[in-house]
């Protein structure tokens, strides 16, 4: 990633250019909480050319609006991308933050706030995107205690339903049975090859945690349901992470307060402070 900085009187513009994630937060952050700390407190961000955005990197930007409200300025947002407006609008912080149309703007909503051109996000511009929020598919097999394979190695694929630092429950469509090769868990032995103490090797996705990696972890069941409004045959299982490398129960960890965070932020009303 890069940031282009310059100033406009009183006002601090910082443009990024690329992703700001996790790796590159700590050399970026103490840039910028110096910045904030020397006296530029009134700052805005353009964010046209950041692509991605991580839940570490996006907390980040809630706590330097909340250092420069803290100082007598304030953070505001610049024509964001459209990755930044969809993760926005998913997480329901499109009004926590100020967002205008352009540099020219954002300048003047701490100089003349009447004349600024504020930017709307709205569900028609930027949908919602489930997997920001940890509603992402999921890739699981059963294992003996050796971690090897009991049904094969066909991995069946599931859908998160929540996610926490040590936990998750998912959902998953149990199938009719089948050639034993393609469908090696179906409706017919399901009980039996998934119950509590059952145990299972996972890999998912987090986005939102970090790009284009996946998590594997090893897990045990702790409850299963079956059947809803929908599917009688979905089965809803709850499963404690067993063994995973510490970076990922970080990763997760980091992901899971970062989005209780968010919503604390939303229920005081989108005061960030």
């Amino acid at each position: 990633m890069k940031v282009e900085r310059k100033r406009w009187e009183d006002v601090t513009i910082l443009s990024f250019v690329g992703e700001f994630d996790a790796f590159n937060l700590p050399t970026y952050s103490q840039k910028i909480d110096g910045l904030v700390e020397q006296g530029e407190f009134k700052v805005v961000f353009n964010l046209r050319l950041l692509t991605f955005i991580n839940s570490s990197a996006l907390g980040y930007l809630l706590k330097v609006k909340k250092r420069c409200q803290e100082l007598g300025g304030d953070l505001v947002l610049v024509c964001p991308s459209k990755f930044i407006k969809k993760t926005l609008l998913t997480l329901g912080l499109q009004e926590v933050f100020g967002i205008y149309e352009t540099d020219e703007d954002g300048v003047l909503s701490f100089q003349r706030p009447q004349g600024a051109k504020k930017q709307k996000i709205s569900k028609d511009e930027a949908e919602v995107d489930d997997k920001l929020t940890g509603a992402n598919a999921l890739m699981f097999h059963v294992v003996d205690e050796e971690g090897k394979s009991l049904y094969g190695s066909t991995h069946q694929v599931g859908r998160i339903t929540n996610l926490t630092e040590s936990s998750l429950e998912f959902q998953w469509d149990v199938p009719p049975p089948g050639p034993k090769h393609l469908v090696p868990i179906h409706q017919e032995n399901f009980d039996a090859a998934i119950h509590p103490g059952t145990r299972l090797k996972v890999k998912f996705r987090q986005p939102f945690a970090m790009k284009s990696y996946y998590f594997e972890i090893a897990a045990l069941v702790t409850s299963v349901s079956k059947g809803d409004a929908e599917n009688p045959h979905r089965g809803t299982i709850s499963i404690d992470f067993q063994e995973m490398k510490p970076e990922d129960r970080q990763a997760i960890g980091d992901f899971v307060r970062d989005l209780r965070k968010f919503r604390e932020i939303l229920a005081r009303g989108g005061n960030a402070v």
